[in-house]
């Protein structure tokens, strides 16, 4: 039987090599536990006409990879950040607290502007903090915003009124922490609803907002006015 020649004996002892690296390099990089480094390996032409044999093949350098410590968890939910930061003191359904008012579907400007400046303890048992961006970013402030015009929403006059105008006017509608009654003043819910007062500026005493068809359907408004009427 004749013997192979020596160059076709080496290429095969090398392209055996290969394989196996290719194998290991594969399995390493299935892991993600270690760091994959490309190197040639290559079939050198020791004088004989064969053409010379090159393969590209992944090899370990052993060393760890960024990917191993990568933090792969989702970020938190609007849900998750609100129970965290807010709901001790605004109820898990945002209707509020004795020490917290109902936070449900608060206008988002007004909303933003008391987190980031807190508010006094008027008529509640305690302050609210404020949370300046380095407690509380403005991307999970807004997380937690959208989350609070997710929950259950009022269908009756005195939910409604609970929900948006209690805060401010007090359960029984006769001022409140803005020292402004309602009582009597049925007829002017619809415009005051749709005009709002004092724009933007959230820290006015004056301040209220406005509610757009989309945010307080017509419907809404009058179960609110009927509420009203009965102070």
């Amino acid at each position: 039987m004749k013997s192979p020649h020596p160059m076709t004996a080496i290429r095969r002892m090398l392209s055996i090599d290969v394989q196996m690296r290719a194998s290991l390099a594969k399995l390493a990089r299935g892991t993600g536990m270690i760091g994959l480094a490309a190197t040639s390996v290559a079939c050198v032409d020791l004088g004989s006409n064969d053409d010379v044999y090159t393969a590209d093949v992944a090899t370990s350098d052993l060393v760890p990879t960024d990917s191993a410590n990568e933090d792969t968890s989702a970020p938190p939910s609007g849900k998750t950040l609100y129970e965290s930061q807010c709901a001790s003191c605004h109820a898990a359904d945002g209707k509020g607290t004795a020490i917290g008012p109902s936070v449900r579907y608060v206008p988002r400007g007004f909303g933003g502007y008391v987190v980031r400046h807190g508010r006094d303890a008027m008529p509640f048992a305690v302050a609210m903090a404020a949370y300046p961006e380095t407690s509380l970013d403005a991307e999970a402030l807004g997380l937690i915003l959208d989350h609070l015009h997710t929950l259950d929403r009022p269908t009756t006059g005195s939910e409604l009124y609970g929900m948006l105008c209690a805060n401010c006017h007090g359960d029984d509608g006769r001022g409140g922490r803005v020292d402004t009654s309602l009582v009597g003043e049925g007829g002017e819910v619809s415009e005051k609803v749709r005009e709002g007062a004092s724009g933007a500026a959230y820290g006015s005493s004056d301040f209220m907002p406005a509610w757009s068809s989309g945010q307080l359907s017509n419907a809404e408004v009058a179960l609110i006015k009927a509420h009203v009427n009965t102070f």
